[in-house]
């Protein structure tokens, strides 16, 4: 079976990591900045394009912004710190039944890349697919189709999911991951936590642990 894996919200938390990155800019308000340059705008948090705004806005100099964005790079060395704690169970659970591991992760893809590679759990997924647009989607989809395997999607948002499941047909499964995105379109899919899923699939209460850095 192939398992298509969404990162943000699903195995990854964001919003923890964005605690973090206001901590390195005490003298903006990151979330207001967040919403306004980007969530408003629909388009995904860039590092680069952040940077280019508090040039424009904020009266750092270019020494400064230097020392913010490698504090912030620095973060994201320690990415493992940001996963759910049922991440690594549930991946190294379906590693041992043989099955082959896709992440498919949404936005900006260098910031996305500078989260993935510092990832520990990286090396447990068969491909790792970094998606801007949905052209790319469209033909990461279309080559998990035809292999004609049976295919199971982990997703927190309802919206992607639905829409891949569609271009799927009856080949794929949907497991739909409670957050603040799984309820975006209105759908019968049971909501439920990665410790949901791990029970289910295992049989039992508890089956977690730390993650552990394995570089």
């Amino acid at each position: 079976m192939i398992i298509i894996f969404d990162f943000d919200y699903t195995l990854f938390n964001p919003e923890k990591l964005r605690q973090d990155i206001a901590k390195i800019f005490p003298e903006r308000n990151f979330s207001d900045d967040y919403q306004k340059y980007f969530k408003d705008k629909k388009i995904s948090f860039s590092l680069n394009e952040y940077r280019a705004k508090l040039r424009e806005e904020s009266g750092l100099t270019e020494n400064q912004l230097d020392q913010r964005m490698v504090a912030v790079e620095k973060l994201l060395k320690n990415s493992d710190k940001y996963l759910f704690p049922e991440a690594l169970s549930l991946l190294e659970y379906y590693r041992r039944q043989g099955d082959r591991l896709v992440l498919l992760t949404f936005g900006n893809k260098s910031f996305q890349e500078m989260k993935v590679d510092n990832l520990g759990i990286k090396d447990l997924f068969d491909e790792v697919c970094f998606v801007e647009d949905e052209k790319k989607v469209h033909s990461i989809i279309e080559s998990l189709k035809d292999s004609g395997e049976k295919i199971l999607i982990i997703n927190d948002n309802a919206k992607e999911s639905l829409e891949m499941m569609r271009k799927l047909g009856g080949q794929a499964e949907l497991k739909l991951i409670k957050g603040p995105y799984s309820g975006n379109v209105e759908h019968q899919y049971q909501e439920g936590s990665l410790s949901d899923l791990l029970r289910e699939i295992t049989g039992k209460k508890e089956l977690t642990r730390e993650i552990k850095n394995k570089r």
